[in-house]
C-alpha cells in the first residue's frame, strides 16, 4: 500500500467516525430541550408526623415523660433542581366513609416561610396550588392540623410524591 492509500483510508476511517459521533454529541451537548430537562426543578418532599413531649402521671411510676404525636403532619418541599419550581400542587385526602362523598374536610395549615396559595376544597380533598416559583435550593414547610389521609404534591412536569400519613379517622359515622 502506498502512502496516499494509506492517508486516503486514514481520512476514510476518521470521516466515518466523526459522521456517527457527531450526531450523538450534538444532541446531548447541544439540545437546549434535553439541556433544560436534565436542569430542571426536582421536587424532594419529606412528610413527618409531628410529636410533642408529654408527662404522663402512672399511678406506680409516678410521673413519666414519653413522646406522643399531637395530630399534625408536617410536608418539607425543597427544589434540588436548578431551575425554579412552577405550578407546584398540593392535594390532601381525607377518609370519608363509603357513600359519604358530599363530607368536605378542611385541613388548617401553615407555610414556613409564608407564601401566596390558593385552596379549593371539594368532597373529600383540598387543593392548594402555590402561586409562585419556588427557587433553586429552597425549602418550604407546610404544617396540617389535624393530618390528613393522603398528601400528594407535583409540579408542572407532572411528577409527582403521594405521602400516606398513616392516620386514618372515622369523622362521625358507623364505618364498617
Amino acid at each position: 500500500m502506498t502512502k496516499y492509500e494509506k492517508v486516503s483510508t486514514g481520512l476514510s476511517i476518521l470521516a466515518v467516525v466523526l459522521a456517527i459521533a457527531l450526531p450523538i454529541v450534538s444532541y446531548y451537548w447541544l439540545d437546549p430541550d434535553l439541556r433544560n430537562f436534565k436542569r430542571r426543578a426536582r421536587l424532594q418532599v419529606i412528610g413527618d408526623a409531628l410529636y410533642e413531649l408529654e408527662t404522663v402521671h402512672l399511678p406506680d411510676e409516678g410521673a413519666t415523660s414519653r413522646w406522643s404525636q399531637n395530630g399534625d403532619y408536617q410536608v418539607r418541599i425543597a427544589n434540588v433542581g436548578q431551575s425554579p419550581g412552577k405550578e407546584i400542587r398540593i392535594v390532601t385526602q381525607d377518609d370519608t366513609c363509603p357513600g359519604d362523598e358530599k363530607t368536605e374536610t378542611t385541613h388548617s395549615f401553615d407555610f414556613d416561610p409564608p407564601v401566596p396559595y390558593e385552596q379549593i376544597n371539594k368532597n373529600n380533598q383540598t387543593f392548594i396550588t402555590i402561586a409562585r416559583p419556588l427557587s433553586p435550593q429552597e425549602t418550604i414547610r407546610l404544617t396540617f392540623r389535624p393530618s390528613p389521609l393522603r398528601v400528594a404534591v407535583s409540579n408542572e412536569f407532572g411528577e409527582t410524591t403521594l405521602l400516606e400519613t398513616g392516620v386514618f379517622r372515622k369523622r362521625g359515622c358507623a364505618c364498617k
